[in-house]
């Protein structure tokens, strides 16, 4: 690069004296702007949006009433662009790449690591989808008969049995009977204890 469109380029973004920096200044300088910019990727898009309303409303003061329309719709179009790219973002194809290491805990608590096809299946299986989907496979209402007739979405054919229009009704009547009768049977079971008169 020429080295006096180099000093004219400096100037313009207000640093002077370029030549006199020295590598290590320069590197840190490059550090700040890089951090800044991190910092910029986060808060950007609403101090864009803020300078866009200052200008429209600057050129309200000014009477530029089209300008001032030719601003919000810049407004507009940037809000409708980032709406519709979350939205293809969000249903478009997946974009991570396959897993290719895994790192699991053995029984004596060292780190063991998978990089073949077939182990790191074998990890991914044994230490996440059994441990984390199929653990509540463990509880006692898991067990019983109830789950092995209705299953985990209860569309077994005695879920769709116990469903039918000819089975809710008794089924129903049978119930509100069974619960009266407990509420009796309570009742005379288990009086109303009153304070004892003062």
């Amino acid at each position: 690069m020429n080295r006096g469109n180099l000093v004219r380029s400096a100037r313009r973004h207000n640093i002077m004296n370029p030549l006199s920096l020295s590598q290590e200044e320069i590197v840190m300088r490059i550090k700040v702007c890089e951090q800044e910019c991190r910092a910029a990727r986060v808060t950007g898009w609403k101090d864009r949006r803020k300078h866009l309303h200052q200008c429209a409303q600057e050129s309200r003061e000014r009477g530029e009433d089209e300008a001032a329309e030719q601003t919000l719709q810049i407004i507009q179009r940037e809000k409708e662009h980032s709406f519709w790219r979350r939205i293809n973002h969000t249903m478009g194809k997946a974009r991570g790449r396959s897993v290719s290491v895994v790192q699991v805990d053995d029984a004596a608590g060292n780190v063991v690591e998978h990089t073949t096809q077939e182990s790191v299946q074998t990890a991914i299986w044994d230490e996440i989808h059994k441990k984390r989907f199929y653990l509540a496979e463990e509880a006692p209402i898991c067990q019983g008969r109830l789950r092995g007739d209705f299953g985990y979405l209860s569309v077994s054919p005695m879920a769709k049995f116990s469903t039918a229009p000819m089975f809710i009704q008794p089924t129903l009547m049978r119930t509100l009977r069974l619960s009266a009768e407990s509420v009796h049977v309570f009742a005379h079971s288990y009086p109303l204890i009153r304070s004892p008169s003062k």
